[in-house]
């Protein structure tokens, strides 16, 4: 199985536009699962904790509207961090350098 998948990076470092398009669409996966896993195993759980505190029965005063909202940070986040990781990306793509360990840095 090992010597498979190293045949296949063999392969895609080859054509360096397929290699590309494979971790595009595992960044995208990454972040689709990272999206799911916040919406609903981290909202659920918020939303069991909030409901068995007695003040929580009033839906106006839960945050959840707000903590719902900000959930959508997480797959930008990953979408953010992971572009990086695009092997033969332009440089116009990246809005900072490869090198440099957040924007404020470089």
């Amino acid at each position: 199985m090992t010597q498979d998948m190293a045949v296949a990076i063999g392969w895609l470092e080859q054509h360096p536009p397929a290699y590309a398009v494979v971790v595009v669409i595992g960044l995208v996966l990454v972040a689709w699962l990272a999206n799911w896993m916040t919406k609903h195993i981290l909202l659920r759980g918020l939303r069991r904790l909030l409901s068995a505190v007695v003040v929580a029965n009033d839906l106006e005063l839960t945050p959840l509207r707000v903590v719902s909202r900000l959930s959508n940070v997480v797959p930008a986040l990953v979408l953010m961090l992971g572009i990086r990781a695009v092997p033969a990306l332009p440089a116009a793509l990246v809005p900072w350098s490869r090198t440099c360990r957040a924007p404020s840095s470089c």
